[in-house]
């Protein structure tokens, strides 16, 4: 990189032209360009040995930042939940591994899902007052050492209207990046963060120094979602991650399903005064049993005259009843032997079938079972005579 700065001096130095070109000892580069092609601004002082200063600035536009490619992604998102209370720590990584020929990072905005939640209690202690620091960060950069982005700190300060999250490192190499908090939204933002290529960056937020969490959770499913700006004016990077929880009280399994008969059939031949009902079971714990009683009845409608009027009362009619007991997940076949009743109202019938209702019960709980079901007649099989 070539700079030719002019200086306004006492003495006699018009210009200076500094060469930088060379390499560290590693083989990196030893100047980097801005990762944004806005207009750049250079400046110089100088001194002479008789005294005498004098100062010049200069400034040049790069070019080829379209080029660039921005390829960042939440690479860990992790929520540690307190063993005696619903407080959380929440700890999320963001990653981009080619940071050094890519573009870096201008806007960054984090949503949480519903299942996370700022504790209100922290809106006294933290804003409008002295700001608390509420948990840690560490990062790498191509461009520093590992040590220098180490020992981060996260803050949460502002004001109740405005609160803000600010993720600092100190000297040698200072860094802070200022994020507005939408609780409304369950968002923050962090915009226009330092021209400076992370290739990790780790937050870890727990809760004030004083104790307590700044997090509370539900436990329930979510996904962080993370939209990053690049610098470089490309197009923005959505990346989202799901939540991985720690120390979450395991689920209850749900209770087992209630035993449930139902009729599969419809219709059945009588045959040698039985009939004939197909069963299944469902529902209980492994090896339960649907156990009750099958009856097949008629409601028939009776006229009577009782002192010169005429009362119509209704009568409901056993035609078959017997029990059953079928293993659930199976299905069974139930014979029932029709009462004396049943077989001369059936041999009456003009057609010699009636439309009765079938209905089955649990002895133990459950819902009874009915529906229309048809009975016919059938002759008895005759018998071949030795």
């Amino acid at each position: 990189m070539d700079v030719g700065i002019p200086v306004v001096s006492s003495q006699q130095v018009n210009e200076i032209v500094a060469t930088m070109n060379a390499t560290t000892a590693d083989g990196k580069p030893f100047t980097r360009l801005p990762t944004s092609c806005a207009s750049a601004a250079s400046s110089a002082s100088v001194e002479t040995q008789e005294a005498g200063t004098g100062s010049g600035t200069s400034s040049f536009v790069p070019t080829g930042c379209s080029l660039l490619g921005y390829a960042p992604s939440l690479s860990a998102v992790q929520v540690i939940r307190n063993a005696h209370d619903s407080g959380a720590e929440l700890i999320a990584s963001l990653s981009q591994p080619n940071a050094a020929t890519q573009s870096a990072t201008k806007t960054l905005e984090l949503a949480w899902p519903p299942s996370l939640s700022p504790f209100a209690s922290l809106a006294g202690a933290c804003l409008n007052g002295t700001p608390c620091k509420i948990g840690t960060a560490k990062a790498t950069s191509p461009l520093a050492p590992p040590s220098y982005l180490s020992n981060g700190t996260v803050t949460l300060g502002g004001t109740t209207a405005a609160p803000t999250l600010t993720v600092a490192f100190p000297a040698p190499l200072p860094l802070s990046i200022v994020g507005a908090i939408d609780l409304a939204a369950s968002k923050v933002t962090f915009a226009n963060a330092p021209d400076l290529s992370l290739t990790a960056l780790t937050v870890d937020i727990t809760g004030p120094s004083g104790g307590g969490r700044a997090l509370s959770t539900t436990c329930a499913a979510g996904n962080l979602v993370a939209k990053l700006t690049p610098r470089s004016g490309g197009a923005a990077v959505t990346s989202t991650r799901p939540i991985v929880y720690r120390g979450c009280p395991k689920p209850k399994p749900p209770p087992p399903a209630a035993l449930k008969i139902s009729i599969r059939s419809k219709r059945s031949a009588v045959v040698d005064g039985r009939a004939k009902a197909r069963l299944a079971c469902s529902g209980g714990v492994a090896g339960s049993a649907c156990r009750g009683r099958l009856s097949l009845t008629l409601r028939k409608r009776i006229v009577r005259r009782v002192h010169r009027h005429r009362r119509v009362i209704h009568r409901t009619i056993v035609l078959a009843r017997a029990r059953y007991a079928i293993a659930s997940g199976r299905t069974g076949t139930v014979a029932l032997p029709l009462t004396a009743a049943g077989l001369r109202l059936l041999e009456r019938s003009s057609d010699r079938r009636l439309r009765v209702r079938a209905s089955a019960t649990l002895l133990r709980g459950g819902t009874a079972a009915h529906r229309a079901f048809v009975v016919r007649l059938e002759p008895s099989p005759r018998r071949t005579a030795p």
